[in-house]
Parts: structure tokens; C-alpha cells; sequence
């Protein structure tokens, strides 16, 4: 008997090669193109043409394939960067606290007294912005009511206090708070890195931008007698209805800034 097979000497004839398609069964083909279709989420796979020339009908009309895949990708990356992030504030608080009072109306410094320590509570080293009394004020420097900014760098947040005096008792006073992110929830950043649009790293970088951009005011500023004081030998009339706050004079320093209907005045912080 004469054995076949190359170990035995007989000539190897090789078989022609058959198309992979030919070994795949249909249901085998059906259920890999499902789940290619599953895994894409949004139609067929493009070929490696549409890919590169931005041709495929996949994912938004009129943005390039590329970039659509890059936008995913940050998408994720931000989703995962902001899961990691504990220390930045995510959404609006506010707070109200009632408080006795050991005079009343307060100066300004009698009232960052009081305001200061709820400041380091949202965060200890949150940083004084800016001062301010809208209404109420006397010629002697009291007011009914202050109001006080500080950022949260940290926090990446701005928070904000209203100290209001009860007319009925003037031995207590409303402590009004309200912190916020920054960017806001809704602004048009925060869509930016949701969308995958821009890094969500890149909102800290925006938020140290805005840290420098307002100066921050020495907690060791003049009271409002004082500046009361230089105001009226500057020209305010007192008797008047004006505000006062801490701001940046035209030439780029900080002082107190006295507002009227009509005019405006500056002396030294």
C-alpha cells in the first residue's frame, strides 16, 4: 500500500487559499458585526478612508471624524479629572446665622471681625476681596449693613457675606452667605468641559487668572472713621445718601471709593 503525505515523499500540492469570509459562518459574521455595532454606539464602522478624510456619517453632521473622537476621549478624561477632584466646590451653598451684636451699628473692622471666622470655616485661607456698604452709612463710619467678598482658592470659589443689623434689635444681626464655583454651573466653560471641548484642568487654569486679577484687600485696612474722615475733607457731603467700598483707582492702587449721585471720591486703603 502506497501512504500519501509529504513525511512519505509524495508531492505537496498546496490547497488554494480560501477568503476568511468562507470559515466565518453568517451567524458568526452577524453577531461580530453586532457587536461592533454596539461597541460604536452610533451606526457603522468607517473605513479607513472616511477616517482619515473626515467622510463619515458617524457621530454630529459637519464635524471630522478626528475631532469627534478627540472631543470623546477629553469627555472622558474630564469625567474621570473631575471625579478625582475633592477640593474644588461643585454647586451653590447658602447659609443664614443670627448673631448678637456688643455694639451696634458696627464699623467696618467691627464687622470683619464677626464675618471673618465663618469666612475660614468654607476655607482657611480664603482671601478678602473687597469691602463694602451700600446704605445706612454715618458720618461717624457705622452702618446698618456691610457686605464682604473673599475667594476660596482652594475651592476654587467665590463666597460672598451680607452682615445686616435687625432695625427692631439693634443688639443683634443677620449673617447672610452665599459661595459659589467659579466658573458658575451653567456657564459657558463648564459646558465646554462637559462637551469635551476643552480639558477640565483648563477651568483651574481660568480660575487662577481670575485670582490675580482682583487684588487682594490687607485685612488690616483703615476703618471707616477714618476714611469718613478723608472723605469730607475731600469734598463728600456726608449728610448725603453715597456708598463706600474698596476698589482700584484709576492709577492701578487700592483705596476706599465713595460713590454719590454725582460725583465720586478716593482716598487711601
Amino acid at each position: 500500500m502506497r501512504l500519501k503525505g509529504r513525511r512519505y515523499g509524495a508531492a505537496h500540492i498546496p490547497l488554494p487559499r480560501q477568503p476568511r469570509s468562507a470559515f466565518l459562518g453568517r451567524w458568526t459574521r452577524q453577531k461580530l458585526s453586532g457587536a461592533v455595532l454596539s461597541e460604536r454606539n452610533d451606526g457603522y464602522y468607517p473605513t479607513a478612508t472616511e477616517q482619515v478624510s473626515g467622510t463619515s456619517q458617524r457621530g454630529p453632521p459637519g464635524a471630522p471624524y478626528a475631532k469627534r473622537v478627540s472631543d470623546n476621549l477629553r469627555r472622558l478624561y474630564n469625567r474621570l479629572d473631575s471625579a478625582l477632584d475633592r477640593t474644588s466646590l461643585r454647586e451653590e451653598r447658602r447659609s443664614q446665622h443670627e448673631l448678637r451684636l456688643p455694639v451696634a451699628p458696627l464699623r467696618a473692622r467691627a464687622a470683619l471681625a464677626l464675618v471673618l471666622p465663618h469666612a475660614r470655616r468654607f476655607e482657611r485661607g480664603a482671601v478678602l476681596k473687597g469691602v463694602a456698604a451700600e446704605t445706612g452709612l454715618q458720618p461717624d463710619g457705622s452702618a446698618a449693613s456691610w457686605d464682604f467678598f473673599f475667594d476660596l482658592p482652594t475651592k476654587r470659589a467665590k463666597l460672598a457675606f451680607h452682615l445686616a443689623v435687625d432695625v427692631e434689635d439693634a443688639s443683634s444681626a443677620t449673617l447672610y452667605s452665599k459661595a459659589w464655583p467659579h466658573p458658575v454651573a451653567n456657564s459657558p466653560f463648564r459646558r465646554m468641559a462637559e462637551e469635551g471641548r476643552i480639558l477640565y484642568r483648563q477651568l483651574a487654569s481660568h480660575w487662577r487668572q481670575e485670582l490675580v486679577r482682583t487684588p487682594e484687600v490687607s485685612l488690616s485696612f483703615r476703618d471707616s472713621d477714618a476714611v469718613l474722615a478723608d472723605l469730607t475733607k475731600a469734598g463728600l457731603d456726608t449728610s448725603s445718601e453715597f456708598s463706600l467700598s474698596t476698589g482700584v483707582r484709576p492709577g492701578g492702587q487700592q483705596g476706599w471709593h465713595a460713590q454719590t449721585r454725582h460725583a465720586e471720591y478716593w482716598v487711601a486703603l
